[in-house]
């Protein structure tokens, strides 16, 4: 008697612990299980959605995905059915946000796209302050003196385009004078790169620099 209720405790603990695992594995099996269809989708919806972005599902109160309403979007004055109504490369929602207009590639004017200033830091609703290739003149001044926003010495004459600038020196035509010297080594002789002849003497900067006539071009 004594050995029987010894093991009967362990013997319902057991066939307890048994039940329950038992239950979990039928629970398991009739468990509704997703088809790999649908798994997969689930998958490449979530990883369609680029980063720092705004949804991207169509729907049809936002026909385009853009994360604006359709009522948003008439009311903001861009088109519901484009993500992006200008195409300048920010969408209609970062508009929105930044206060561009959506149906400008510039919405300040200034030779620059939105996209373009968003992305280099600058205010797309400033005064053309991005400055591409650091030379001390913003790309709309470049643009307005027909220099190269993207070179520093739009006309390789060794002058910096914002010296340039500041000093009257032409930032396109590296001999402002036609003289047959640049501007630039008119600077390092000390010569007047705006006259021909700077010291008025009578014989052109060209001949004293280098000791012989000017040659004459066909």
């Amino acid at each position: 008697m004594e050995q029987t209720t010894k093991y009967r405790w362990p013997i319902i603990i057991s066939s307890i612990i048994l039940l329950i695992i038992v239950g979990l594995v039928v629970w398991r099996l009739f468990l509704p299980k997703k088809s790999p269809v649908e798994l997969t989708n689930n998958n490449e919806n979530i990883n369609s959605q680029p980063l720092n972005k705004q949804p991207d599902f169509k729907t049809a109160d936002d026909l385009d995905g853009d994360g604006l309403s359709n009522a948003a979007e008439q009311e903001f004055g861009s088109n519901p059915e484009k993500a992006d109504s200008d195409g300048d490369g920010l969408s209609d929602w970062e508009e929105k946000s930044l206060g561009t207009d959506p149906n400008k590639v510039d919405s300040d004017g200034d030779g620059i796209s939105d996209y373009d200033e968003y992305m280099s830091l600058s205010n797309p609703l400033g005064e053309g302050d991005l400055d591409s290739d650091n030379d001390g003149l913003s790309d709309k001044q470049e643009l307005e003196l027909g220099s190269n926003p993207y070179s520093v010495d739009t006309n390789q004459d060794g002058i910096n385009d914002a010296e340039a600038h500041r000093q009257g020196i032409s930032l396109t035509d590296d001999d402002l004078d036609k003289d047959g010297v640049t501007n630039f080594e008119e600077e390092i002789r000390g010569t007047n790169p705006r006259k021909a002849d700077s010291d008025g003497d009578g014989i052109d900067d060209y001949q004293q620099i280098f000791g012989r006539p000017r040659p004459q071009v066909n």
